[in-house]
């Protein structure tokens, strides 16, 4: 009916309006401030202008794959009134232009957001807790992520149930994207929607929006509150009625996430994000009954295992291997003396002008009981060393 139609279009308009505004203030306004903090480490000599490259490349590489993997479909969208060769030309050139794109983005947050997270949190790392083996650090982080993502699963149905059955609210049944599943090869789709929004969102709305409030503030609940709000109701978008929905429905998932980044770090809410949404795409394909698309979602299902497996397979061989440690260990000031034993352990760094800096301190860590109370020196490996400077500003 028409009065149907008018009042359709009216809750659309306001609801874009809510997206446009909370993408405006969250998304692009701390991606922006990411970008201040990546400029300001870059010029202070903190980092390289490629830290963070590798995570946009894998980022960029992922969106390219996907976007190559579904160009037969775009044969669906070509206006005969338009030459077959300039088509397919714009076509490349915005695939190609979308991998820069992503892998710039993703550069940027990452290595602003962790220069801004060094000043907040400057004795752990927020990204994923330092340990003897990144990849048994990841594994952890992957189990948690996993189990959180098959939390807000169940949390999702449970306000909808809720808010459908009982409070009168309407969300359409949506139907899977069905063209993407005659593309060669499916999964890619899955990790593009699952790895792109988990990087960008848990980057810009945990490790930079609570960053910058708790940094502002120091208030915990206002620094997870206010960029919960404007990530969740950033997806006003979504057709729901009322159309605030969706944001009170993200607002928990938000300060859910938030806590658990605090907690366990951003890399545990980045696998949960990723499953979750990779989820939803993979899921029709183990369904399918079909066995090219059910291969398709079992890979995702791997992928999102493999850092699991790594770990664990890491951590049984380090406990097989595992060799005695001394009863006793020493950390000793460096002094001329140990200049020998420095020069062994790290060959490629000036130890004497180390040593010579009033600004700078090193330590030696030496795996020797007998001696406790000599300096390290040349006849006495060391099992470790440790320097730090101060640099102008304040900086170490």
């Amino acid at each position: 009916p028409e009065a149907f139609r008018r009042d359709y279009a009216e809750d659309r308009g306001l609801a874009g309006f809510i997206d446009s505004a909370c993408c405006g203030l969250g998304v692009v306004g701390f991606g922006l401030v990411a970008l201040l903090f990546y400029v300001l480490g870059h010029r202070r000599g903190i980092f390289p202008w490629h830290e963070g490259l590798k995570v946009g490349l894998l980022a960029g590489a992922v969106s390219l794959a996907a976007t190559i993997n579904a160009l037969p479909l775009y044969k669906a969208f070509y206006d005969t009134t338009q030459s077959y060769a300039l088509f397919w030309i714009n076509q490349l050139a915005y695939t190609f232009a979308a991998f820069f794109v992503v892998s710039g983005m993703i550069m940027v947050l990452w290595a602003g957001g962790r220069y801004l997270a060094r000043r907040v949190w400057p004795l752990h790392d927020p990204i994923l807790p330092r340990g003897d083996d990144p990849w048994i650090s990841l594994a952890g982080a992957t189990w948690r992520g996993l189990a959180l993502a098959g939390i807000s699963a169940g949390y999702l149905v449970l306000f909808y149930w809720i808010a459908t059955g009982v409070l009168g609210g309407w969300s359409p049944i949506d139907s899977p994207p069905v063209g993407l599943y005659a593309t060669p090869l499916p999964a890619l789709a899955a990790l593009r929607n699952g790895l792109i929004p988990a990087l960008n969102e848990e980057l810009v709305a945990r490790l930079v929006g609570i960053g910058l409030l708790l940094a502002l503030t120091r208030k915990k609940w206002l620094a997870l509150l206010i960029p919960g709000l404007l990530w969740a109701f950033a997806h006003s978008g979504y057709v729901r009625h009322p159309i605030y929905m969706r944001g009170v429905e993200l607002t928990f998932i938000a300060l859910l996430y938030g806590l658990v980044f605090l907690r366990y770090g951003l890399a545990t809410t980045i696998v949960a994000h990723m499953a979750y949404n990779a989820g939803l795409t993979a899921l029709p394909m183990l369904r399918a009954g079909q066995p090219g698309l059910v291969a398709n979602g079992l890979l995702i299902v791997a992928m999102l295992l493999l850092p699991l497996l790594i770990g664990a397979v890491r951590w049984l061989y380090r406990r097989l291997r595992a060799s005695p440690s001394p009863s006793e260990a020493s950390i000793l000031p460096a002094t001329e003396r140990s200049l020998a034993a420095l020069s062994r352990l790290d060959p490629g760094r000036d130890w004497a002008a180390w040593l010579a800096d009033p600004a700078a301190v090193v330590l030696c860590l030496v795996a020797d009981q007998a001696a406790r109370d000599r300096p390290a020196d040349a006849a006495r490996p060391l099992a470790g060393v440790a320097a730090g400077r101060l640099e102008a500003g304040g900086l170490g």
